[in-house]
């Protein structure tokens, strides 16, 4: 495979102390790992494209190896036919999904995007079940508990995101290009300065139930799974959106022992 840059990953100087935190929205923001923060990328937005980092994790205990998909939305037919390509090897595929009306709304920009015919992308909805050899399990939260979640956020809240999503997706739809989705998109397991500076109160509400809450739901659920599958030699893939990568992947190396045995660029889409 060829390697990914910043694999093995940078290592800064930080003070965190050398104790485990338990999964909670604090841990999710940085990974304690004696006094230094890992740092790793995900996503990388360059001249030529936007790539994803596929990654399998391996554990020397004799853990099941774990492979690492970042997802996107929206990418060229190559992205996707890559990503099916490499999950024929894995026994055990762990998704995310949650089939609530609400989510279809949320998501609707990416419907209204794709009908630019100057980006020539396709949506991740066109990967199936059928494309898929392994058990397939969805790890994500269920509707209903996410349809509570939407029912506390405040209503000015979900009045900007149910208006807000298709007016982007119709900006998309006629003014959007590669360009401007690839430059949105670059991200590291570390959050970026321009991440923390453009968080608000009101972002952070929003963020806790889209992401974090979801996250620590899908991480007790992988726990279990791999508790199942602890003494099976059977391949486990964890096909997930891009952003929640970050706390797989500081759950893996800080939690369960795991580290990144191998590791391979995936272009989303080219420049």
């Amino acid at each position: 495979m060829s390697g990914v840059s910043d694999i093995p990953a940078k290592w800064w100087q930080s003070g965190v102390g050398s104790s485990r935190v338990d999964c909670s929205i604090c841990y999710l923001a940085f990974k304690p790992f004696g006094s230094h923060l890992y740092n790793v990328q995900i996503l990388e937005h360059s001249s030529f494209g936007l790539r994803s980092a596929y990654r399998v994790m391996v554990n020397d205990l004799g853990a099941p190896q774990i492979h690492l998909f970042p997802m996107v939305h929206l990418a060229q037919q190559s992205f996707y036919d890559d990503v099916k390509s490499k999950l024929q090897k894995c026994e055990t595929i762990c998704v995310e999904g949650v089939r609530s009306r609400k989510v279809l709304r949320l998501t609707s920009s990416y419907r209204f995007a794709v009908k630019n015919p100057k980006l020539n992308l396709v949506l991740q909805s066109k990967i199936k079940s059928s494309d898929m050899s392994g058990d397939i399990i969805n790890i994500d939260v269920d509707p209903c508990e996410f349809d509570r979640k939407w029912a506390a956020l405040s209503f000015r809240l979900k009045v900007e995101a149910f208006f807000l999503s298709p007016l982007f997706g119709f900006y998309m739809r006629f003014f959007g290009t590669r360009e401007k989705i690839a430059k949105a998109m670059n991200m590291d397991v570390l959050k970026s300065r321009e991440d923390i500076l453009w968080s608000t109160p009101q972002s952070y509400e929003m963020n806790d139930m889209i992401l974090h809450w979801r996250d620590l739901e899908l991480l007790k659920k992988l726990d279990n799974e791999l508790s199942v599958s602890l003494n099976k030699k059977n391949d486990i893939a964890i096909v997930f959106g891009a952003g929640h990568m970050r706390a797989i992947i500081r759950h893996l190396c800080d939690v369960r022992g795991y580290r990144v045995g191998a590791s391979e660029w995936m272009t989303v889409f080219d420049l």
